[in-house]
């Protein structure tokens, strides 16, 4: 009978410890689910905040685009310009310094404000006329009425210059300054640009 007692003891010991050990396992298990759920609720909440962060740092560079914008439009206009200054200079073959180039720079604007465009396609417009032989001396005079039919042509006011020019060689003028050439080669501009 003593062995069936102390198998029995031993029996009640085991059975005790296991459940125990199946109380604490449980109980262990429920910590380990409940980090688990911390965890994941703690990343969700990094996300949002990433995100948050992201959208932040796109708008602060959208602003910082938007605000830079016009100054960079500004420079690229300026230095567009220059460049057909100096185009312009190496056409008609004139120092950048001298008076000429600088009267030619007032002129460029006035003839810009004139045809409401900017100063580019005025010099661009002196580069296709001197590049084509009008002189300098009838180069102001020429290009308004160039100027004018790049206008009402809805043309490139370079384009309009080579085109003014081909036709004044075509039709044999040697002189712009009279009422009748200017009519003569508005004509034949008009019937050029039409067909």
């Amino acid at each position: 009978m003593a062995n069936v007692s102390s198998a029995l003891a031993l029996a009640l010991i085991v059975s005790a410890n296991t459940n125990n050990a199946r109380a604490e396992m449980g109980s262990f298990g429920h910590f380990i689910v409940g980090k688990m759920k911390q965890m994941r609720d703690a990343g969700a909440k990094m996300q949002v905040t990433g995100k948050n962060m992201r959208q932040s740092g796109l708008d602060d560079v959208k602003q910082g685009l938007a605000a830079i914008a016009p100054v960079a439009f500004a420079a690229k206009k300026a230095m567009s310009f220059e460049d057909a200054r100096a185009d312009w200079a190496k056409v008609a073959n004139v120092d950048r310094s001298s008076v000429e180039f600088k009267k030619m720079n007032g002129e460029a604007l006035k003839l810009g404000r004139y045809l409401a465009k900017d100063g580019e396609e005025a010099y661009s417009l002196f580069s296709s006329l001197t590049a084509s032989g009008i002189k300098d001396s009838d180069l102001k005079y020429v290009s308004k009425i160039a100027g004018e039919a790049s206008v009402a042509f809805d043309m490139i006011a370079d384009e309009a210059g080579t085109v003014y020019t081909g036709i004044k060689k075509a039709i044999g003028l040697q002189n712009f300054n009279s009422k009748i050439v200017q009519l003569k080669a508005l004509k034949e501009l008009s019937y050029k640009l039409s067909s």
